[in-house]
């Protein structure tokens, strides 16, 4: 088989895979489940409570930050959805990889509130960094695995999650600092 044909069988089964996805959106996680509203509610109600709370002298930090929360994040939970370690069985849109309401919503919205809040006071920023990874890994997870709106294989576990979550959560937090240091460079006199 050549490159080219087997490339071809790649974006075929892609396409497959899609249609499949789509079928069982239909079927089981539409706008008439359950799953589906909570999951419209998970997204817009920390979009809201972030506009509310959000220092507009700070917004542009404040949100470099999230983006890079989101990013990361929505990078590393497409590889564990993709690689069968875990899935979102309600989904708000059938062609989101990854989960559309942790990704771009809520886990970026609540390290944005603790960057602003504490990232000033950098032991406190750490501390509550740590304990933002510890709440998602072993309280919301669990709690939406109960409640049938995540999957876990059985080679996953929370000790593997919260491993995600500090890489997540340590990338970001490197970007930043990353930046910051640049526009300090910047600022300094030749």
């Amino acid at each position: 088989m050549s490159r080219f044909s087997m490339f071809q069988e790649v974006v075929h089964a892609r396409v497959e895979a899609s249609r499949w996805i789509e079928e069982y959106w239909e079927k089981y996680s539409n706008i008439d489940t359950s799953g589906f509203w909570i999951c419209v509610v998970l997204f817009f109600v920390p979009l809201l409570v972030l506009y509310r709370l959000l220092d507009r002298k700070r917004v542009f930090e404040v949100g470099f930050y999230g983006f890079a929360v989101h990013a990361i994040t929505l990078y590393v939970d497409a590889y564990g959805v993709k690689e069968g370690l875990w899935g979102y069985p309600y989904m708000i849109a059938p062609k989101v990889v990854a989960s559309l309401v942790l990704d771009s919503s809520l886990i970026p919205v609540a390290f944005m509130l603790i960057y602003q809040y504490t990232f000033h006071k950098p032991a406190r920023f750490y501390m509550w960094s740590l304990a933002g990874t510890i709440a998602f890994s072993f309280l919301l997870k669990p709690i939406l695995r109960l409640s049938g709106l995540f999957w876990m294989s059985a080679d996953m576990n929370y000790f593997k999650l919260f491993g995600f979550y500090l890489l997540d959560i340590a990338l970001a937090i490197v970007i930043v600092k990353v930046f910051h240091q640049a526009a300090r460079q910047k600022k300094q006199p030749d």
